[in-house]
This record gives structure tokens, sequence and C-alpha cells, in this order.
């Protein structure tokens, strides 16, 4: 049964001085953007949650958050994790800051995951997160960004918490919910940096038998002191982790590499949008095969990307977009590929410039007027 107001912070109470990574998160009742949650356990049902705090609405950290996590919908869905963000302001605050969030996100529609009302700064209180260095005009402190990943056993499997300044690393969240999901189901644990797909420590308490169930090509690191205890093995997916692994490499919603949809805008002013004209072909109608490569960007995300194969075979750049140049729509599509720095576009090879007087971009080669000799009458 979900606790009230004062029957919630007696509960909390007993947790004092903070929630730990093992408790069971104590149920509670709420108001959200999407209703009434009358206990968060029946909410939750068997699924994962996130748990995000925020400080307040119509603040920037805050709103760039949520609407990444409006762009990150469906990667939650394919791990089976609900969403739950919660704000110290107001439920008709909430309602209209939606908007907003949706419009810094690119998205249309309503927000498809709960934010709790927390005005009162009761659940806060309760799960411990306060800002003291953040406070409102009577001197009652915010919340800071805090992250729990809580597992369908309603036990607190991760907690972050950042300043109320600093805006959080969602990939950061997604990779460790990975782990955890890979963990509940290998005997295993994953290194420093780790990302989906990549190599795991075997657990080097477990038998001979366990290894060749849960891995392929275990290898064992040899060590100065002679102990055998790292050892690295590639786990067994079942289908469903292989399907993550297919799928997840990026959201197909997300329009930039931060997830949002400001800074492309501003990549379209650049010169080589303007001396181009790039389609991207729609994924969803089936004209043109999804992206086969993936690329860590500097923000520490990752982005899907058309491999150098797809992009020779398809002429696309890895983004997708088929380069089309205004003065030779008529000619073949150049086959070769080029760096450009921030993406790779297609060029024309050296044996098509030659055989087509073009430029590597697919411009005609500048003509040249034969010059007249000059000659000079000598006296001798």
């Amino acid at each position: 049964m979900a606790l009230g107001k004062r029957a919630l912070k007696q509960e909390f109470n007993s947790f004092r001085k903070h929630l730990e990574l093992g408790d069971k998160i104590p149920d509670f009742s709420s108001e959200t953007t999407l209703g009434k949650i009358s206990s968060f356990y029946e909410w939750a049902g068997d699924n994962w949650v996130v748990l995000c705090s925020h400080p307040a609405d119509f603040t920037p950290v805050c709103t760039s958050e949520v609407a990444l996590m409006s762009n990150l919908t469906e990667e939650f869905d394919k791990r089976n994790t609900k969403i739950l963000s919660v704000s110290c302001s107001s439920l008709e605050d909430h309602l209209l800051w939606t908007s907003d969030i949706q419009k810094l996100a690119g998205r249309d529609g309503d927000l498809s995951f709960p934010i709790v009302e927390d005005q009162d700064r009761t659940l806060s209180f309760g799960l411990g997160i306060m800002d003291p260095d953040m406070k409102d005009d009577k001197g009652v402190s915010y919340s800071s960004r805090a992250t729990f990943i809580i597992d369908p056993q309603k036990n607190i499997r991760l907690i972050h918490q950042y300043p109320s300044f600093t805006g959080r690393n969602y990939w950061e969240i997604i990779r460790i919910l990975d782990s955890l999901l890979l963990i509940e189901s290998h005997p295993l644990a994953t290194p420093v940096n780790w990302k989906f797909g990549s190599e795991t420590f075997v657990l080097p308490w477990i038998t001979e038998q366990e290894k060749r169930t849960h891995f392929d090509d275990v290898r064992h690191e040899q060590l100065p002191t002679g102990k055998d205890y790292v050892q690295y093995g590639s786990p067994k997916l079942t289908e469903e982790e292989q399907e993550i692994l297919h799928t997840s490499k990026i959201a197909e919603n997300v329009k930039s590499v931060d997830g949002l949809s400001t800074p492309i805008q501003s990549r379209k002013n650049s010169q080589i949008y303007m001396r181009q004209t790039r389609t991207r072909l729609s994924h969803s109608k089936g004209e043109i095969e999804p992206p086969a490569g993936i690329k860590e960007t500097l923000q520490g995300g990752f982005e899907a990307i058309y491999t150098p194969e797809q992009q020779a075979r398809l002429k696309v750049d890895q983004h997708g977009f088929k380069v089309v140049y205004e003065s030779n729509k008529q000619m073949e599509l150049p086959k070769g590929l080029q760096d450009r720095g921030t993406y790779t576009a297609a060029v024309y090879t050296i044996e098509q410039q030659k055989r087509l007087k073009v430029t590597a971009e697919g411009k005609p080669l500048p003509t040249r007027t034969p010059q007249t000799l000059k000659t000079q009458t000598l006296s001798l």
C-alpha cells in the first residue's frame, strides 16, 4: 500500500541519513503530468526504473536533460525500463513546461513519461537528495540532479548525484543499465569504460563448465604476480540482448550527437550545406537500409553511422544523406569517400575526375584559354 505524505516522511526518516545501494525504495503515491500514481510499486510493475530528479522547471539544464530523455524513450523501452522524473515545481508548471521540453527535443505530442510534482520537496527530502547550496526565496533547498536505477524487486542498484549547474550524462546511465542487465544473466563484471558489445571480465571463481556455458573465447591475462584473476570473455548473448546490441546504437529520432534538435540547425548554415543539396533517405519507408556502423562521439555517446562500405555502395555520407551537386545532377554519382573532419563526404574518385573532367566535389574543371606566344625580333 502506497504511503501518504506524513507516513512517507516517517518511512524515509527510518533510512536517515540517506538511502543506500541495496535498499528497497519505499512505495509512494504522487501527482504527475500523466495522472496520479497511486502506488509506485504497481506503476513500476516488473520493469526496471530510472528515476531522475530536477531542481526546478523552466531552467536550461533541466529542460535539456528531460528533452534528451524524451528522445531516448525508445532506448529505455528496449531495456524494459520505465522513466520517472521528479521536479521541485507545481503540477501546473510541469504541464506548461512539457511544451518547452518537446520543442527542444524536436518532437511533437505529449511527453511519454510522467513528471512528479514535488513542490513541497517531500519525495526529494525523503530520497536524501537535497542540494544545500541551491535554495528558493524561502530558504528551502532544491533537489540535486540525482539518478536512481531501481530493479524489478524495487532495490536501488545505482545512485548518482550531480550539482545543480552540471547536466548529467545520460549515455553513461544507459551504459550502467546495460551492465546491470548483463550481470543479471551472466557471471561477469564490466571493465573500465566498457561499452555494450565489447569484452567483459569473467568472474575468476566460476567453474570451467560455467565459462563454456556463458562465454566464447575466454582468455587469461598473464600478470607478473602469477595470479589468474584477470580473465576476458565475450558473453553469449540472449536473443533479447542481441536485439538491444544491434538496434540501440542511437535512438532513431535523435537528431544530433547530444540528442537535441538545436545544434543541427546551425550546421545547415555552414558552407558544406550551402554547396550541396543533401537528401536524407527515409529509413521508416524502407527506401534505404539502416546504418550498420557506430562511432563514439566527443561527448561520450554513440552515433549510428553508415560504414565506409555502405557509403560507397549506397552513395551516401555517414549520416545517410545522398549528396547531389546542383551543377551536376545529370552526372553519375561520386564513388569515393573523403574525411571532412566531422563526417565522411562522397567525392569523385581520381579516375572519375580525369574521365569526367571535374573536381573531387563534382564541379567542372576551369577551362584554360590557350595563350598566344609572343615573339620578339632581335636586332643585331
